[in-house]
């Protein structure tokens, strides 16, 4: 469980304890308040026999007294039955007074005296007993309000704080639509883009590919040079055309988590030979040389096949900003544990402004943009240089053109 989801939980637990806590006491003061009622109807009661008790005695009717006395003595058995026998013990010596008033009625002649006494006795005690009621009620009045008070104090509190976490949730919730949203508008312009982009780049080759074939077919018969010349330029750009093939569904992958690179030790001179006979044709197709400088005998761990893949693309990049006789030159150096690769060109180079955003997927400066590409070439650099520890960097040259740098650590 999340933390914040966890804090969630908490403070709902919190907040339902602080609206139980008041709301129990409130029930629990309620059944208080009714047994309170109840004792005081019943005190009430026995109250007005004591009164109709003193006026029997005062009018000396035998029968109104014994008759007063028996309904005091049912009002008593009526406040045990309510309280139970054993709640207090002034009950007991009232229910000893009662049943001892009950035997004094039957006997004759009556004790007036010892009556007399019992019926005093229990007029103070009924009156105490009325103002412990009243005293009794009044506290239950003061406590149902304090708890009314908390409750409703919880219940406004949580009110508010519902709305405002309603109103937070809310807001929440339209940052992330507008960011899905505007995701969503990114994916959809970097398709539109993707689409237009690889529409070019395959138009521009198969077109080529398409002229040359019927430039062979016209000349086969009485040039045969020229046939040649046709089919080797057809096989460069079918080259170029897998590569770029090959750039557009490796970038797809790893957008989507599906490539996985390979683990091994990589000869990097031989790997970095590889690549320049793989970009050979293409840069003879464009009248450009590649000469290779120091090539150090160095080692790394990675896969080689799209170590490679990698520089093909940087000696393309390179190819396709030079101009004819130009050359593009290759080397390979050891500094401190890390070997540094580099292509430089002799072309026109790009805008200070761009250099930055280059190795982005489709960006393009403006002279790129003239030369046609897909983009995708640099970023696939930048992807495969990440992916073996390293990195990758451009930067102009003294006196015209780029060098593209790749830096990857040696292997021990």
């Amino acid at each position: 469980m999340s933390r914040p989801t966890l804090a969630l939980h908490l403070a709902a637990l919190a907040l339902l304890l602080a609206i139980l806590t008041p709301a129990l006491l409130l029930l629990r003061t309620v059944d208080e308040a009714v047994t309170v009622f109840r004792r005081a109807e019943i005190s009430q009661s026995q109250f007005t026999d004591v009164m109709a008790l003193q006026s029997a005695m005062r009018s000396g009717e035998e029968a109104e007294l014994s008759a007063a006395i028996a309904r005091y003595r049912a009002g008593i058995d009526a406040e045990v039955a309510q309280v139970g026998r054993d709640t207090r013990p002034e009950q007991r010596e009232e229910i000893a007074e009662a049943q001892e008033m009950a035997v004094l009625a039957t006997r004759r002649p009556l004790d007036i005296p010892r009556i007399t006494r019992l019926v005093a006795a229990a007029s103070v005690r009924e009156r105490d007993e009325a103002a412990a009621m009243a005293t009794a009620i009044e506290d239950l009045r003061t406590r149902s309000r304090r708890y009314a008070l908390a409750l409703a104090a919880i219940a406004i509190f949580a009110a508010v704080g519902g709305a405002a976490g309603l109103v937070t949730a809310n807001r929440r919730l339209a940052s992330a639509v507008t960011d899905r949203t505007r995701r969503l508008m990114a994916i959809d312009a970097s398709r539109r883009l993707f689409f237009a982009k690889i529409s070019h780049e395959l138009r521009s080759p198969i077109t080529v590919v398409r002229g040359e074939a019927e430039v062979a077919l016209a000349t086969a018969a009485h040039d045969p040079s020229a046939l040649t010349a046709a089919l080797e330029e057809v096989v460069v750009q079918s080259e170029q055309l897998d590569r770029r093939v090959g750039e557009l569904l490796a970038l797809s992958k790893a957008d989507d988590g599906a490539l996985e690179l390979r683990s091994a030790s990589i000869d990097l001179p031989v790997s970095t030979q590889r690549a320049m006979a793989a970009a050979e044709r293409f840069a003879r197709s464009n009248g450009v040389r590649l000469t290779a400088g120091m090539l150090a005998p160095l080692y790394a761990m990675g896969d080689a096949r799209w170590l490679e893949q990698a520089i093909v693309a940087i000696i393309d990049n390179a190819v396709k900003f030079s101009t004819n006789g130009d050359i593009v030159e290759v080397s390979l150096v050891r500094r401190d544990d890390h070997a540094i690769l580099s292509v430089a060109d002799r072309g026109l180079g790009v805008s200070p402004d761009a250099l930055p955003r280059l190795f982005d997927a489709y960006y393009q400066g403006a002279e790129g943009r003239a030369r046609g590409g897909t983009g995708l070439g640099l970023a696939l650099v930048r992807w495969v240089s990440e992916r073996h520890g390293g990195t990758a960097a451009i930067a102009q040259r003294d006196g015209g053109g780029c060098v593209v740098t790749l830096t990857l650590p040696v292997a021990a």
